[in-house]
This record gives structure tokens, sequence and C-alpha cells, in this order.
């Protein structure tokens, strides 16, 4: 939902991206009958339309509304950076890819404390995590923390795996067989890394990507999804739809921490390209 993607460019390079919410459709099943009279229905129903407000507030652009769904750690747990910071870059911190909020599950109150798993489209990727929300003195929930969870990848996807280390994408370019494919990415390094992939048209460089790292993306450079994952962890990147024929590429934006300049690991070669000649999937 509010993903911490860190793109290395324009305003991007100073908060996370709270990805645009666009609406919550019909794909929310477990949201209950707004009628139900049972009482840990109603507190679960409650949970999750905290988190919808949340996304209908930033869907606005209404930050203080928005921020206010957010205890004080949960807003360090989910973008780094603090309440008083993100306020005071209030013009830089509604971007991001579009997105849609795809449903809810295992919803569970326990007293003051609750935990819902959120499904959400970022691009064309598909996200999951565990939120976790408290509330004090009976009042309204906040969220309070967060725990990405692996998208499971779905049966008859052709699964790519790729090794993540510093600094550069370890595949077989032959495992790409269509566009009907998911990346299994597995952090082999030290630190941790993103898999962002980019539709780019013919002729951009990995030189011309890393040139613009301080400057806005190109117009006609796609962000089509990423995941991201810890030392010795493991992610996948699973597609809403085959990927159309075309160039890609493959980046990690998160900074260097050994470097005193924290230039991101694109700078430091941590670009690959992969191309799709047919969609598949059919």
């Amino acid at each position: 939902m509010f993903s911490r993607i860190l793109i290395y460019t324009g305003c991007l390079a100073v908060l996370p991206v709270a990805a645009l919410a666009v609406g919550c459709g019909d794909d929310d099943e477990d949201l209950g009958d707004p009628g139900a009279s049972d009482a840990g229905s109603a507190d679960e129903m409650l949970v999750e339309q905290t988190i919808s407000e949340a996304i209908a507030a930033y869907d606005r652009q209404d930050l203080t509304a928005f921020l206010a769904f957010f205890t004080d750690d949960g807003i360090e747990d989910q973008f780094d950076a603090t309440r008083q910071q993100i306020q005071a870059a209030a013009d830089e911190f509604f971007s991001g890819p579009p997105q849609l909020l795809r449903g809810f599950a295992d919803t569970e109150v326990d007293g003051d404390e609750a935990t819902t798993e959120v499904e959400w489209a970022i691009a064309q990727s598909i996200q999951k995590e565990e939120y976790e929300l408290v509330r004090e003195d009976s009042g309204p929930w906040k969220i309070n923390g967060s725990e990405s969870i692996t998208v499971a990848i779905p049966s008859g996807t052709n699964a790519v795996d790729v090794d993540l280390d510093e600094f550069s994408f370890e595949f077989d370019m032959e495992d790409i067989e269509d566009g009907n494919l998911a990346f299994r990415a597995d952090n082999v390094g030290e630190q941790p890394h993103e898999l962002v992939v980019l539709k780019v048209p013919a002729g951009f460089t990995a030189t011309q990507l890393i040139d613009s790292l301080d400057a806005d993306l190109p117009a006609d450079i796609e962000i089509i999804g990423f995941t991201q994952a810890d030392p010795a962890d493991d992610m996948n990147l699973v597609f809403t739809q085959p990927l159309a024929p075309g160039r890609y590429m493959m980046a990690c934006f998160l900074p260097d921490q050994d470097d005193p300049q924290e230039a991101p690991h694109a700078a430091k070669g941590m670009i690959s390209e992969f191309t799709i000649s047919s969609q598949g999937g059919n």
C-alpha cells in the first residue's frame, strides 16, 4: 500500500514512495457485511476501514489526514522518516506509480491490537504486506508497523531466479521465454537490495539511466514493478499481467550502506536488461 521503494530521481530522493492509491474495488471480499452485529466482525471491519480511509486520504493528497492514521512508530517503520520530516517535505510526498487496493485477508483483533494482510497492485506488480494496528482507550485504530509478505507465484507462470548481490543481478537470460513470468529474487549479498523493473525504449542505455538519477526519469521510462529483499532473504516479483514485448531494465536504487555519499546501487553497476519477444500467457 505505502511502498518503501527508494527511487533516486527528482523529489523521490528524499522520501520513500507512498504510492498513489486509486481506489478500492470489488476485490475486497473479506470486508464483510456492513450490517453485521458480531462484535469481532465489527472490529475487523473497523481495522480494514482504517486502511481504506488512509488510502483515500493519500488519494486526495491530504497529508495531515493521511498521517493521522499512523502512530509515530508506524510512520518511522513505514517510511524511514519522522512525522516532522514528512511534513517538512509535504510538496514532495505525493509521488509514485498508480496503485490499486485488491483486498484484505486474515484480519484478526485481539483487544487493542490487530493485524490484517493487505494485497494491492503498484504499477503492474502485486504487493502484499501484513499491517499491525493499535488503539488506545477504545480510540481509533492506527497503523503501527508492517511486514512484507512474499507473493505466491501463480501456477503456469514461469519463475525466473535472480540473485541480488553487491552490485549485480545474476540470472540466466535463457530462462526468460516470454512475458508470462515472475522473478524469484534471492538476496545473496550483505546489504538490502531491490529489484525494480522498468520498461525502456529502444536505444536507452544503462548510462542514461544512471545520468537520470539526479533528475526526473524520462517520460518514456515506465516503472513496471518492484520487490525488495534483506540479506539472506528472498521475495517474489509477481506481475498483474504478462509483460508486453519490448526492452526492460532491472535496477536497484537503494543507497550503498558502505559509501559515505550513499550512492545508489545502480550507479555502481546494479543494472541489467532483458528483452521480451512475445507476451505469452495465453
